[in-house]
């Protein structure tokens, strides 16, 4: 109690510190109301969980989803195999759930929380509630591409969360004989999410400056376990794990999506990355956690990934993490350096307005949000669902799964190998012209129409297969935003 209010006196008494706790604590709240709900919600959200979902299903049957894609079902799994996994380890014992998937990943963001907040307090060596550890873990916490990454139901969080815990490992037992066990975590971490090489390599490069041999050997353990690991995976699938995870993942790229992705990270980021360049300064001085500081430089040159077709804000989160570590080194170094009321004034200014920004930003939680609005509908669709005989295609995956059906047809990942030469359409062509499928989900009305003017359509489906759609199966009902079509002459 007398900690509470301590600190409710200091946010009186300094009017910068009281808003910026109650800028947080607004962000706190709307973001703690935006998760739960979105968490909760038993349908699909990202047009991803259903996918996951799906491909969980597999694993629970014994069969990994790596499957030839010229064969049906026409799938591919992009994502290694760990998270998927665990996920069907859960629904064996919950039953099906795009719930369960969520609350795996929202633990793990609790996890990732925790290891920044410890990895701040070990390089600081400050106490608990140091202000600089508080508000790195915070600002970690709260920008809104770390938190829509939170709750939806994708591999992202918990690659992050092993990655974190890896490295606290590392700086915890250093050059010690127990630091190995943190190739664990960053195996781990590769065989959740395979972009996820960073944070080792990163290990590998400062090993090998201070103790080469233990650097080789680090090295050494980390690929012999991924050569080995993935080999047996790619030998059980007959060489479809390599293709799925690696030639399968290659997609378009496009300049224009990598400059406007790194552009607006760095605006909405201004003030963290100012910061995380004074705590680079910090790390170079004190001749400690210069692995964060490598590691948030290779990062960032990995986020250059944010230009492949179908890429979004969680290419950044291992570069946030770093940032929310480095962030809280520098302020660390600025409250010691400079100990006057103007600057400590003008810290606490430039995070009010870093705040802001987040708190500003938590309004694209609406776009995940919406379909929460409109639960009845899907309801309704679902039970629609239940009464159809046969196999459905739909483009909401996760339709699909919460009603035991198998996902017969990917639209984005397949249309874009197709798009690459890949794949051929031939076979799922030939199914839509026999009407093999009983029943077609999709979000839009008058398919050639909507593929002339859609991007989003012309990234999911090819144009024959619209034609093919078009020409052979009809709209007879309209369930909120999908459009349920059966065949014609039925």
């Amino acid at each position: 109690m007398n900690i509470v209010r301590n600190t409710i006196q200091k946010m009186f008494q300094n009017p910068f510190l009281g808003c910026l706790s109650v800028v947080l604590g607004l962000t706190g709240l709307l973001t703690l109301f935006s998760t739960f709900q979105s968490i909760f919600f038993p349908y699909q959200i990202d047009y991803v969980e259903g996918m996951m979902l799906n491909h969980a299903g597999y694993f629970l049957e014994g069969t990994p989803p790596y499957l030839p894609i010229s064969q049906f079902p026409y799938i591919a799994c992009p994502y290694t195999p760990l998270f998927l996994m665990i996920y069907a380890g859960f629904i064996s014992m919950f039953g099906p759930s795009l719930v369960l998937g969520r609350l795996l990943v929202f633990g793990s963001y609790g996890v990732c929380l925790v290891m920044v907040y410890l990895i701040l307090r070990h390089l600081t060596k400050e106490k608990h509630g140091a202000f600089p550890v508080i508000m790195g873990t915070v600002l970690f916490g709260i920008t809104q591409y770390v938190l829509l990454w939170s709750f939806l139901l994708r591999t992202d969080m918990m690659a992050l969360m092993w990655t974190s815990m890896g490295l606290y490992w590392v700086m915890r037992f250093k050059y010690r004989r127990l630091v190995f066990i943190a190739v664990l975590f960053f195996l781990a971490a590769y065989f959740t999410k395979q972009t996820y090489l960073m944070a080792p390599i990163s290990v590998m490069i400062m090993m090998f400056i201070s103790h080469r041999k233990k650097g080789l050997l680090f090295a050494a353990l980390f690929g012999f376990g991924l050569l080995i690991i993935s080999g047996i995976l790619n030998t059980v699938t007959d060489g479809q794990y390599l293709l799925h995870t690696i030639a399968y993942n290659l997609n378009d790229f496009r300049v224009v999506f990598l400059i406007n992705g790194l552009l607006t990270f760095v605006l909405k980021h201004s003030v963290m990355t100012a910061f995380s360049i004074v705590g680079v300064i910090w790390t170079l001085k004190k001749r400690q956690g210069r692995l964060i500081s490598l590691y948030v430089l290779l990062t960032f040159f990995a986020g250059i990934t944010c230009g492949k077709v179908g890429s979004d804000t969680n290419y950044f989160l291992e570069v946030i993490m770093g940032m929310g570590i480095l962030t809280g080194l520098g302020l660390k170094d600025i409250t010691v350096s400079l100990k006057t009321p103007v600057v400590y004034h003008l810290v606490l200014s430039l995070l009010i307005i870093q705040s802001v920004v987040f708190l500003f930003e938590q309004s694209k939680y609406r776009y995940y949000v919406q379909p929460i609005m409109d639960v009845n509908s899907q309801k309704q669709l679902v039970k629609h669902m239940d009464k159809i005989d046969g196999p459905i295609l739909s483009e909401n995956m996760g339709l699909l799964a919460i009603t035991h059906r198998k996902v017969p047809y990917q639209p984005f990942i397949m249309t874009q190998l197709y798009q690459q030469g890949v794949w051929q359409q031939d076979g799922f062509l030939a199914q839509l012209k026999n009407q093999y499928y009983k029943a077609i989900i999709l979000s839009f009305h008058s398919p050639m129409e909507n593929y002339r003017y859609s991007l989003r359509t012309k990234s999911r489906f090819t144009q024959e297969m619209i034609h093919l759609i078009d020409e052979k199966y009809a709209s007879v009902e309209k369930f909120g935003e999908y459009h349920l079509y059966r065949p014609k002459n039925n």
